[in-house]
């Protein structure tokens, strides 16, 4: 064997650079790696201004020899990684044998291997170290390799805002690669050689030099700029969610860099383009939508929850009720599934558990359709313990999918919590690290959202960064170090907030709306107070009240004591139950225009008595044309005028003849509006009496119809639960046929076992699959050494011999065999053998 001479133990370098500020290049890869890496460095110039650091899985016991070789083919510095070894622009970094790296600031920190830990979880580690650390001055690069590590760590680095690349199909083995791009976490997937000349462009381009993309740069952009509003509207027309109340900082770096990736320096040349390009529109949404979850995630949390929230929950519901749990923002489900996973073991065996539904939503339908399948790697599960992952799991190809049981507790739906209506009589809500992406006012709606959707006493727990705010008096505190907050009871009426936030940013409040216009007042920016406010103050704020079609009043202005006053009994908000006896048939005739219309209503000439005087007053009805689910109606009181009532004297009598007369012309008026009215009411009532006769006739038709669609339905779960009988007989048998076919290859590996001759098993490249415990101790080979290898390689390459070439390729051409072929070899540690062949 020939050995390999060690290089040269490097020394920590020392020197620090003028610019403190370099992208990092960090390299993943494992079998098959070194090969993609060596094409890497051949095509990147000595000064980049950016550092690279290269971690490939490697055994503990192997002697690293990745400094000389890399060496050999790029200009730039290569060294094997110390402990607390500065990082410097335009040097390689390799990790030793042995050691798990990350860094910390510009230092590496290496540490040993733990035994008990796979290596497959070493490159994931240190890309989330580099990317919490240096944020978007990371670059993310994947190579060839088997299982999926890489995959967690370049999703931590795009979060970011940082760069990522994949190799292509030139890789070897591609599971690394794969992974990565399957999970959407991948900006290019590119030859090893294709990567270098895209770092190389970008290098050119100006991303070193922090012309367009850095840390800070995004503040140099103001938010009101014309071409980020119109990158804003091209987002909200294009793919229907408006971006208008999510923080703009954010915002700005995944414009910043979209702009970097497609070679863009201004945002007017940016937002053109995107204008033209469909694809690139939806890539900038995707961007703005990163999932970052995991299992379990702060388990501390959980186990708070395990032993004290849920238990508490499930023993308020009585028999036949449902617990009921929204998790806003689930991205791919792993949250939802943990809740599940988590009552089910607070249920354990008992017959008598009680039914829970788990709603999980998130605004991005890709992160919602890999929650339905509910399909995780290995690495995805690793803070899932193994009796939870024997117990909600099944196996399936290349990972694992979530079990049956958890996955019929949860229904997973797009939902954008800023516009969609939300869900109600909710018991618990988990939305975690949603609101710090989002604008104060925004953060304020979204809290009074998930009060509305809380039944009393209901829980919400948010992320360890978020608070309810300014909106303490809705929620109590229940744990201060989880973020778990109660719904207070009591806290007045249950009102839906305004399903707002769909508008521009900014919307002159100088402007004042008319009563009389009948044109439709916005609110996207101006809240419902605001609106009825600038109606009032052009009609010098009357005493007025605002009620829904269900005559309920829900907000007062201005003194309303004249008009309304409350009766004894239940108290109750119903204006019709309020409002003065003399006032009652003219408003409830106003309200029935105004609904029936459309239009503004109004009755005049009503008399009021007032102690020892009259008034005349008159009411108006407004239809509210604002966005909102339920339409609102503004009713006016307004005075007209003042009668004096004298008391009866002798001089008092041509006085009383006036006020009769008025009386007499008033009831007489009345009268007529009276039977005015209920004509109209008349010709309503048959009107509606034809309409409910042929609605009748068509819900008679229509439940004939449900009836045979119901008779269809019936046929096809028959025909469906005969071909789940089908399936369950066929699984049995292939079932049956997998053991038959195990128990086969066991009985053949113990033949091959038992066979006192040498023996090895090719496979159509040449390569060793196996060999049984005679070739091995007969070779002194280990199988490490020997299976994977070709057999021209085995050894010291004994076995290439051109005869034995010749004789193997027409096995494989022409299947035809050889028997006895004689070969004389010189074996190292055994000496000079003669052997038969067949």
């Amino acid at each position: 064997m020939r050995a390999t001479p060690t290089p040269p133990k490097k020394t920590a370098v020392k020197k620090t650079t003028k610019n403190n500020s370099f992208p990092i290049v960090a390299i993943g890869a494992s079998a098959g790696g070194l090969e993609a890496v060596t094409q890497f460095f051949q095509n990147m110039p000595a000064k980049t201004g950016m550092s690279f650091i290269y971690m490939q899985h490697l055994s503990p016991d192997y002697k690293s020899v990745l400094v000389e070789l890399l060496s050999r083919v790029t200009p730039m510095k290569v060294i094997e990684a110390e402990n607390s070894m500065l990082i410097n622009p335009n040097t390689v970094y390799a990790i030793p044998a042995g050691k798990e790296m990350i860094v910390s600031g510009r230092y590496i920190k290496l540490s040993p291997r733990k035994k008990n830990r796979s290596s497959f979880l070493s490159i994931d580690s240190f890309f989330s170290s580099l990317a919490e650390q240096h944020k978007e001055q990371v670059i993310g690069i994947v190579l060839s390799g088997s299982a999926t590590d890489g995959t967690i760590g370049l999703k931590a680095i795009k979060h970011e805002g940082g760069l990522t690349f994949a190799q292509d199909d030139s890789a070897k083995f591609n599971g690394m690669p794969k992974s990565a791009i399957a999970a959407g976490v991948v900006d290019f997937v590119l030859s090893p050689k294709g990567i270098a000349r895209k770092l190389v462009n970008f290098g050119k381009f100006g991303y070193v030099k922090h012309r367009i993309f850095g840390k800070g740069k995004e503040n140099e952009i103001d938010d009101e700029n014309v071409d980020l509003k119109r990158i804003i509207r091209l987002l909200h027309e294009g793919v229907g969610v408006d971006f208008t109340h999510y923080k703009m900082n954010t915002i700005k770096r995944r414009i910043l860099r979209r702009m970097v990736l497609n070679k863009k320096k201004t945002l007017k040349v940016y937002a053109t383009f995107l204008s033209k390009n469909s694809v690139e529109l939806d890539m900038l949404f995707q961007d703005l939508l990163i999932n970052v979850t995991n299992f379990f995630r702060d388990i501390e949390a959980h186990l708070y929850l395990k032993a004290s929230v849920f238990p508490k929950l499930l023993k308020s519901k009585a028999p036949g009720e449902t617990l009921r749990i929204w998790v806003a923002a689930c991205s791919t489900g792993e949250e939802a599934y943990s809740m599940a996973m988590t009552i089910l073991e607070i249920q354990g065996n008992k017959s008598n558990t009680k039914g829970v539904q788990i709603f999980a939503t998130d605004l991005s339908e890709q992160a919602i359709n890999k929650a339905r399948i509910g399909e995780y790697t290995k690495q995805e599960l690793e803070a899932v313990s193994a009796e939870r992952l024997k117990r909600f799991y099944t196996k399936s190809d290349g990972g694992y999918r979530i079990a049956k049981s958890v996955r019929d507790m949860c229904i997973f739906a797009p939902h954008n919590i800023l516009s969609d209506p939300p869900f109600s009589r909710v018991d618990f809500i988990s939305c975690r690290n949603l609101l710090i992406y989002l604008e104060s006012s925004a953060q304020k709606k979204v809290i009074s959202m998930f009060h509305y959707a809380l039944n009393d006493g209901g829980y919400l727990m948010l992320g360890e960064s978020e608070t309810i705010g300014t909106l303490g008096h809705l929620f109590a505190n229940v744990n201060k170090k989880f973020k778990i907050y109660s719904r207070k009871k009591s806290t007045g009426l249950r009102v839906l907030p305004d399903t707002i936030l769909g508008g521009r940013r900014t919307i002159s409040t100088k402007k004042i709306v008319s009563i009389h216009s009948e044109k439709q007042i916005s609110t996207n920016s101006i809240d419902l107070d605001k609106t009825i406010d600038s109606i009032l103050l052009s009609n010098y704020v009357p005493a007025s009240v605002i009620i829904n079609y269900n005559m309920d009043i829900l907000q007062f202005r201005g003194v309303t004591a004249l008009y309304l006053q409350h009766s004894a009994g239940k108290a109750s908000l119903n204006i019709l139950k309020l409002i003065r006896p003399e006032i009652a048939f003219e408003l409830r005739t106003a309200i029935h225009t105004a609904i029936k219309t459309k239009k503004r209503a109004e009755k005049s000439g009503i008399e009021l008595r007032i102690d020892s005087s009259l008034k005349t007053i008159r009411l108006e009805v407004v239809p509210l044309n604002i966005n909102r689910e339920e339409p609102l109606l503004l009713i006016l009181f307004n005075n007209q005028e003042k009668i004096e009532v004298l008391e009866s004297t002798t001089n008092g009598a041509k006085n009383n003849s006036v006020l009769k007369d008025r009386r007499i012309k008033k009831l007489e008026e009345e009268l007529m509006a009276m039977r005015n009215d209920l004509h109209s009411i008349t010709e309503e009532q048959e009107s509606a009496n034809q309409e409910l006769q042929s609605a009748n006739e068509e819900i008679a038709s229509s439940n004939e119809e449900f009836q045979s669609v119901n008779e269809e339905l019936e046929t096809s779960k028959e025909e469906i639960e005969s071909t789940n009988e089908e399936l369950t007989t066929t699984n049995q048998e292939l079932q049956m046929r997998h053991e038959l076919l195990t128990e086969s290859y066991n009985y053949s590996e113990a033949i091959l076992a038992t066979i006192h001759e040498p023996m090895i098993i090719l496979d159509k490249n040449v390569r060793v699959k196996s060999a049984n415990k005679s070739f091995y101790k007969k070779f002194q080979m280990k199988e490490a050494t020997t299976e994977g290898i070709l057999l021209y390689e085995l050894g010291n390459k004994q076995w290439n011999i051109p005869r034995l070439r010749k004789l193997i390729e027409l096995v494989y051409s022409k299947g035809k065999g050889f028997e006895n072929f004689e070969v004389k070899l010189h074996i190292q540690g055994i000496g000079e053998t003669i052997m038969l062949l067949n």
